[in-house]
């Protein structure tokens, strides 16, 4: 069994809290009054159930909630259980079993794995405290030598040889067998028989009463006869004397009955006739009532009918109409809406043309250009700009060619036109150098014609911009496109352009939508205002208004006709209410006249005398009735009844007289022989000897039976103490060699037990010796054997590890060598039964957890 979870609602000072627990070794550090103690008795608690039952009692209740509440989860026989417990008025246990989510309730009863080991017997072996270890310091050898060799290291029992003596020296008090002293039964058996003795002196002189004893025997007969005659006759008497009463009632009814007059032809009447006449008038009377008031309720409802005018028919007649009118003023009131919202998207739209306009054209817009953008083919204007730009662009090359080219060459001609004019002025100055002058004039000739020609070359191959500018002209005007546009090689400006052009259509589409509203609009007006007038309505403020107009009046009139068809309603129901008013009171005065006519033939043709007959005859059937009733409730005899009287109460009391005369003769004869008999059993009491005889045989009995049942018992224990040691303390010490071999790291190898002549002596074998423990032993290793002794107790007590080995500060004494070779053993343990260790020494708990697979548990207030 393994505990994995403990979860407190409620557990003394544990408050909602949980604690997980591993399969192995489970540490629980915390100062002093911190739980841990709390955690100890839960576990018990858990297991065992509540001790006491009492909340009122249970140390563990919390004040403040008054109960206990919680639960674990416990894994056992391959199951995992969920096990919870509370306190509060009664003790509770409910199980759940995961497998098939099945509750099982209890009361107080121990969990059914724990069954082979009781709660005592739990807390005294599998709980090991700080202080079972320490009760050694002051303890004799001999003394510890004989718990650890009869108890086996534990507290709970006791030594067979002391309970075997204890048994012998009860047996002895009650019988010995050797027959010395003089025990119990002896005694006992003495004083029966000096008893049995006096019994027989006793019964010698006994015969003399008995004449008397059976004359009372017959006396006692007949006055028992007597006392029942006389319950008889007593009985007879209340008999009759309730008899009496009943005769006496039945007489009265008879009387009565004869007493009705018309008997025959009243029986064939109602009882409550005049009682129905009487409420039939009345019902008359109260309808007649009704009826006058509701005719003037009837009147007055008629009154305030509501009176309709001309004008409120006209209402009415167009009422027919209402439904198409109140559809076309709503479908108005949307155009109008509409009409709002096409006008401001216009705008928009306006707003958006002129300022493209304006970034376009750098001035405000003209209606003129905007209708030409409109027609404007924007895809040829961007093809001839593309033109005009690319031509620009050559006519730029060309000239920047023909620079380059020519401009050295023209610098040449210029310089021979230079020397042409230089040579010629020399020549004209020196006439010998004449000749030189007509050279100069043809160089100047031939750089004149040259430069001229210079001039045209490349014009043939430039492109005609003017045309291109003609085309783009003739397409656009009177539109005029800025001069950028001339050089923007992107030619953005047309997809700006375009845009433009787009919204101008774009505005267009959002004025043919608000003219066709218009028109709408106008028609469902033409409409309304036709209805309207044939109905003989006036619209000439508005149409829209006109008609709010009449259909606030309609409104107001529906309300009215609404109120008029609730009044009409509640006429309609008064008038039905008075003719089923008239009709109830015709019928009640004509019933009416008919019972009258009975009761007017009943009183021979006098409706008055009728009338008190009937009533007297009534009143004696009503009492009749209340003697019928209570003789109805009375179970009698009839024949007794009838048959009871005076006469035979008087002769019943005689009888019951001469009895009681009898009785006190009889009486006092008895009297006198009991007194007889008084004064002899008081010279000797023969039922008191019996008596005595009798209880001191039954006390006789029962001392033999304790004698035997402790003579049994004695040989079970002789018997089971010597087969239980030859079968178990073998396997125990061997178990013991073992743990103390591990734990002083193989220092005592073995614990072996000697015997002599009865007398027992633990010893241990160390490096192949053997040693007595009276001079092995230590503090410490008294406390280690004891431990080892615990260990192999435990596996013999619960053979398959079903219960957890609970430490509270075990180790304080423990020398560090032999504390880590135990914490060794103590993981080995742990792998197939669970550990909790409780300690409040940091110390202790680091070295646990260093030396073993286990886990820390902080437990705090």
């Amino acid at each position: 069994m393994i505990i994995n979870k403990l979860r407190y609602k409620v557990y003394g000072k544990l408050i909602d809290r949980e604690i997980e627990l591993s399969p192995g070794i489970n540490i629980f550090i915390g100062d002093n009054e911190a739980g841990k103690s709390t955690i100890f008795d839960s576990v018990a608690t858990l297991l065992y159930g509540f001790r006491p039952t009492n909340r009122d009692k249970h140390p563990y209740v919390n004040w403040t909630r008054n109960e206990i509440n919680f639960s674990s989860e416990i894994f056992a026989s391959g199951e995992l259980f969920t096990v919870e417990r509370s306190l509060k008025s009664v003790p509770r246990l409910a199980i759940s079993k995961s497998s098939n989510h099945t509750v099982q309730l209890y009361h107080n009863e121990p969990l059914s794995f724990v069954s082979h080991v009781s709660e005592s017997l739990f807390k005294a072996v599998f709980y090991l405290t700080a202080e079972d270890l320490n009760q050694f310091e002051k303890a004799s050898y001999e003394s510890i030598q004989e718990k650890l060799i009869f108890n086996y290291g534990t507290d709970y029992l006791n030594k067979a040889s002391d309970v075997i003596l204890q048994l012998e020296q009860d047996i002895n008090v009650l019988w010995r067998k050797d027959k010395r002293g003089n025990p119990k039964i002896n005694q006992l058996q003495n004083e029966i028989n000096q008893l049995k003795l006096q019994r027989h002196e006793a019964e010698k002189n006994y015969g003399a009463l008995r004449e008397s004893m059976l004359r009372i025997q017959e006396i006692d007969t007949t006055l028992d006869q007597a006392v029942n005659d006389k319950r008889s006759y007593e009985q007879s008497i209340r008999q009759t004397r309730a008899n009496l009463p009943i005769r006496e009632l039945i007489e009265r009814i008879d009387a009565l009955n004869r007493s009705i007059y018309k008997r025959d032809e009243f029986k064939a009447l109602d009882l409550k006739l005049l009682d129905i006449i009487e409420n039939n008038d009345i019902k008359v009377n109260d309808s007649k009532s009704k009826l006058q008031k509701w005719q003037l309720e009837l009147v007055k409802l008629k009154s305030d009918l509501f009176v309709y005018t001309e004008h409120d028919h006209k209402l009415l007649d167009l009422k027919i109409e209402v439904d198409s009118l109140k559809n076309a003023l709503s479908d108005l009131i949307r155009f109008e809406h509409e009409e709002h919202t096409i006008l401001d998207e216009h705008m928009k739209l306006n707003e958006k043309i002129s300022a493209q306009f304006k970034i376009l054209f750098g001035s405000e817009i003209d209606e003129g250009i905007l209708l030409q953008l409109r027609k404007l083919p924007v895809l040829d204007l961007m093809t001839l700009f593309q033109k005009y730009i690319e031509g620009f662009e050559k006519n730029v090359e060309i000239d920047k060619r023909a620079s380059e080219s020519h401009g050295q060459l023209k610098k040449w001609i210029i310089a021979m036109g230079f020397v042409g004019i230089a040579t010629t002025i020399i020549g004209f100055i020196y006439e010998p150098l004449r000749l030189l002058s007509f050279a100069g004039i043809g160089l100047l000739g031939f750089s004149m014609a040259h430069i001229k020609s210079l001039s045209s070359i490349g014009n043939s191959e430039k492109v005609d911009l003017v045309e291109i500018d003609k085309k783009i002209e003739a397409i656009s005007l009177p539109v005029k496109f800025p001069e950028y546009v001339y050089r923007d090689e992107s030619l953005r400006f047309f997809g700006k352009l375009e845009q433009l052009i787009l919204l101008l259509h774009e505005a267009d589409a959002v004025h043919e939508k608000w003219a066709s509203l218009i028109d709408r609009q106008k028609a469902i007006e033409s409409m309304i205002s036709n209805v309207m007038q044939s109905k003989g309505f006036d619209t000439s403020r508005g149409t829209v208004l006109s008609l709010q107009y009449v259909l606030a009046q309609m409104d107001r009139l529906n309300e009215i006709i609404a109120n008029e068809s609730k009044k009409q309603v509640e006429i309609d129901l008064k008038v039905a209410s008075i003719e089923n008013e008239y009709i109830e009171c015709n019928c009640l005065e004509e019933a009416n006249r008919n019972l009258k006519t009975l009761v007017e033939n009943f009183g021979d043709g006098d409706y008055d005398f009728g009338v008190n007959m009937i009533a007297q005859n009534t009143d004696l059937i009503r009492k009749m009735k209340v003697y019928s009733d209570e003789l109805s409730q009375i179970h009698y005899d009839v024949e007794a009844v009838l048959n009871a009287s005076e006469t035979l109460l008087i002769k019943q009391e005689a009888m019951i007289f001469e009895i009681e005369i009898l009785e006190k003769q009889l009486l006092t004869e008895k009297l006198q022989l009991n007194s007889e008999i008084q004064r002899y059993n008081e010279k000797v009491n023969l039922e008191a000897i019996n008596s005595e005889i009798l209880v001191a045989e039954v006390q006789l009995n029962e001392w033999i039976e304790e004698r035997n049942q402790l003579m049994v018992l004695l040989e079970i224990i002789k018997f089971s103490d010597e087969r239980y040691r030859l079968e178990n303390q073998p396997d125990i010490i061997t178990r013991v060699s073992h743990f103390m071999n591990q734990m002083t790291h193989g220092k005592y190898q073995e614990v072996l037990i000697s015997e002599d002549n009865g007398h027992f002596d633990l010893q241990f074998v160390v490096e192949g010796e053997i040693v007595s423990t009276a001079k092995a032993f230590s503090k410490g290793t008294i406390q280690q054997l004891f431990f080892a002794y615990r260990l192999a107790v435990l596996e013999a007590l619960d053979p398959h590890n079903q219960l957890p080995f609970i430490l509270d500060e075990a180790f304080v004494n423990w020398d560090s060598k032999r504390f880590v070779e135990t914490l060794k053993l103590l993981d080995t343990i742990s792998n197939v039964r669970q550990i909790l260790v409780f300690t409040c020494h940091q110390n202790i708990a680091a070295k646990i957890v260093e030396h073993t697979t286990s886990k820390l548990i902080e437990v705090a207030v």
